[in-house]
């Protein structure tokens, strides 16, 4: 694996010719307007998974698939605000992403909203029921960490 912030791709031979053919073939959906290519040329960016590690591009192409209400998009959006990666932290958009994605019924989305409703993270309060309810929908969904947490 390459150093992060390092512009090449991170595997080579075969299995770095299958990435960058599969990631030529989702940015072309991308370009059209696929919302799941979108996701994945923005994971492709994010991680130099068959295009090079591009930090910028990886949230531009995330924001384009949440625009057409990609849900993992969305969770994986909230998680680079929410942990600066990829861009500067910003715990209040990181907050109504999550939101979004938990209501839409993203289980990973309904644990990390449990998890700031448990804690008090940013303009949410501490809320004990609150988080023990996102907890169970989570858990409902075989979501282990939302299980243990409600065990």
């Amino acid at each position: 694996m390459e150093a992060k912030g390092d512009k090449s791709l991170i595997h080579t031979g075969e299995q770095g010719r299958k990435e960058v053919e599969a990631f030529e073939a989702n940015l072309k959906k991308a370009n059209a307007g696929d919302a799941e290519a979108q996701h994945k040329v923005a994971i492709a960016y994010h991680h130099g998974t068959g295009a090079p590690n591009d930090e910028p591009k990886a949230i531009e192409w995330y924001k384009k698939a949440v625009a057409q209400n990609h849900i993992e998009a969305t969770y994986d959006l909230a998680s680079c605000y929410l942990i600066g990666q990829c861009t500067k932290p910003d715990i209040e958009e990181a907050l109504k992403l999550m939101d979004k994605a938990a209501k839409a019924g993203y289980s990973n989305a309904q644990f990390e909203l449990g998890t700031f409703y448990n804690e008090g993270i940013g303009s949410i309060k501490q809320d004990k029921e609150e988080a023990a309810k996102w907890f169970k929908k989570a858990a409902s969904k075989g979501h282990i960490r939302a299980k243990e947490m409600i065990a």
